[in-house]
């Protein structure tokens, strides 16, 4: 990892919810019509709900199977507090961990299996389990964009349905496969966070920092490797991600910020009006 991460891993707990933007996470959800997802293979996936209002929290799930657990968790809003900072370095150390317990296959757990496998994992300075608020500063590569058709939105299509899907790598100049994925979930998403808005911060080439739960994405496999990716698995070197995304902040300028000084940061909304 490179320049970001010596200020980041030197930083203490930052309490930017209380300060900077509090309030910015809405938990409002909106609204769409039923709609159908073409997947990369042709087939047409139809909608199990008329709108994002009526998608139930297990979304296209069958209740108590594992998706069901997956999909929750996605739209969990983790508690308040004070964030742990996490560096890229963490999500690389939490997935090397992930593999030794649980090997390289894709995992299936139920709820009880889920909390006690990533329950107290080590991370630089301490122990993390999903749920966990965290933040992470890095800087947005690749091409921001909204998912479509997934079953925890209810396979409805459109950008306001669905997530929005982002990398961080440590330097703006990489590839998404050295990056890990954030997103931006439509349930609770503020409408002033618009594709455009985070495309106009991307170029600015500036850190940001994201705050938001902890999440395993069991359901894919990494795909780190530009010699040799994998077919449907999203490029990144950690399943662990940030999602949903409860609060987004720019640094001011394109020199390091320090995620514990909340007056370095700016929001999306300011940084790209």
């Amino acid at each position: 990892m490179s320049r970001q991460h010596s200020a980041i891993a030197a930083a203490t707990l930052a309490p930017l919810a209380l300060g900077l933007a509090a309030g910015q996470f809405s938990s409002v959800a909106r609204g769409g019509t039923r709609a159908t997802a073409t997947a990369a293979s042709g087939k047409t996936k139809i909608a199990c709900a008329a709108s994002l209002l009526a998608c139930p929290e297990a979304g296209c799930a069958h209740e108590g199977s594992s998706d069901a657990v997956t999909n929750a968790l996605k739209r969990a809003v983790p508690a308040g507090g004070n964030p742990r900072t996490l560096t890229l370095d963490d999500f690389k150390r939490l997935q090397d961990d992930e593999v030794a317990a649980f090997g390289d296959d894709k995992i299936e757990p139920d709820e009880a299996e889920r909390t006690k496998g990533l329950h107290d994992l080590k991370v630089n300075g301490g122990r993390v389990s999903e749920g966990d608020l965290v933040q992470v500063v890095g800087y947005l590569v690749g091409k921001p964009h909204a998912n479509s058709g997934e079953s925890v939105n209810c396979k409805l299509t459109g950008a306001t349905n669905n997530d929005f899907h982002l990398t961080l790598a440590d330097d703006p100049a990489s590839e998404e496969f050295s990056g890990i994925v954030v997103e931006m979930t439509p349930q609770a998403r503020p409408k002033t966070w618009t594709l455009k808005r985070v495309v106009a911060a991307q170029k600015l080439e500036r850190p940001v920092l994201v705050v938001g739960q902890l999440f395993y994405d069991n359901k894919h496999h990494v795909n780190d490797d530009p010699e040799n990716p994998t077919g449907g698995d999203p490029k990144r070197f950690s399943l662990f991600e940030v999602h949903p995304v409860t609060q987004f902040f720019v640094c001011k300028t394109t020199d390091p910020c320090d995620p514990s000084h909340p007056a370095d940061w700016t929001t999306l909304e300011t940084a790209s009006p």
